[in-house]
């Protein structure tokens, strides 16, 4: 088993598969992810970890962090429905303010029919 540059212990297993198993210390929880790669990618990536002489968990951290970047945010609910808000304006400005009052004027002149 390898340790990474925070400490945490690395254990890797890179042959058509990809394993990567990471135990932090510091947090309550560990995380296991695994990988299925081509021959093709992989070599790709192990050169790339040469080049950069970078660890595998690092640069797997990278990854899914520019990725999360990446990630468009969802809309609020307000955004959702902003085209839909104030499509039905009655011209008067007080309404929802006088409401009580207006139902009820309605009631009123419905009972007096």
């Amino acid at each position: 088993m390898e340790t990474d540059a925070s400490g945490a212990e690395v254990c890797i297993s890179v042959s058509q598969t990809l394993a990567y198993c990471m135990t932090d210390t510091s947090y309550e929880a560990s995380i296991m992810i695994s990988v299925r790669l081509d021959q093709d990618t992989e070599n790709a990536l192990r050169s790339q970890l040469r080049e950069r002489d970078l660890p595998l968990s690092e640069f797997v951290r990278e990854a899914i962090r520019e990725k999360l970047e990446r990630l468009p945010t969802p809309p609020t609910p307000y955004e959702l429905g902003a085209t839909l808000f104030g499509r039905e304006r009655s011209g008067q400005s007080d309404r929802s303010l006088r409401r009580k009052t207006m139902i009820r004027e309605r009631i009123d002149a419905k009972h007096r029919r």
